[in-house]
């Protein structure tokens, strides 16, 4: 599913710990969702309501964590950008 989906993977991102602008979300949230409606089944059991997608939706908004204040509790990260372009990416953070 993540290869479908994200395509290829940055795997490692080193940021100033005080960068303004960068968000955690968790990208598991997303795969629930879509895994659901090509499969019929939800295997993280993550406990939400996917048959809309407002539930899921709001629950990913919802993950966004500051990438100063992430302190590696999502199942999938997925780093974004606010300000100026977006960035997507499976990541391990080594803050420097």
């Amino acid at each position: 599913m993540v290869k479908k989906y994200m395509g290829n993977a940055l795997l490692r991102i080193e940021v100033p710990y005080n960068c303004k602008g960068l968000f955690i979300a968790d990208y598991a949230l997303v795969l629930e969702e879509k895994h659901l409606n090509e499969r019929g089944a939800t295997p993280l059991n993550l406990g939400y309501d996917c048959s809309t997608g407002r539930e899921i939706t709001q629950a990913y908004v919802n993950s966004y964590v500051s990438a100063n204040q992430y302190r590696n509790t999502h199942i999938a990260p997925e780093m974004e950008e606010i300000y100026g372009f977006a960035i997507s990416a499976l990541l391990f953070l080594e803050y420097s």
